[in-house]
């Protein structure tokens, strides 16, 4: 989930153009060394679909982007009370607000 003030914390964030104030639900799919990110939103514009592929190395996990992103996105992940957290460690600013703020949770 990123909220309103999660978006304010984006290296891009531009206070003379917010976006809207909504809340989006990012569900992320991990399936056979590809992923899947639907992002839905309170206000936004409609359901928006990434994908690519992804590896596991260790405590590393790369997300390497067909299109919408920057190419590689690589993060350190670990297990928490409160769910899977991740933390950045290369790639696009903007993404690693999304992916590192609040804990993932696995749902069925």
């Amino acid at each position: 989930m990123n909220t309103f003030e999660d978006k304010k914390l984006q290296p891009n964030f531009d206070p003379a153009h917010p976006p809207p104030n909504d809340t989006s639900i990012f569900t992320l799919r991990l399936a056979r060394q590809r992923w899947q990110l639907r992002v839905t939103g309170s206000g936004g514009p409609g359901e928006q679909n990434y994908s690519g592929t992804f590896r596991v190395d260790g405590d590393r996990i790369t997300f390497q982007w067909e299109v919408g992103g920057l190419g590689l996105n690589v993060y350190r992940f670990r297990p928490t009370d409160d769910g899977l957290r991740l933390t950045g460690v290369s790639g696009d600013p903007d993404d690693e607000v999304v992916w590192t703020r609040n804990p993932w949770h696995e749902i069925e």
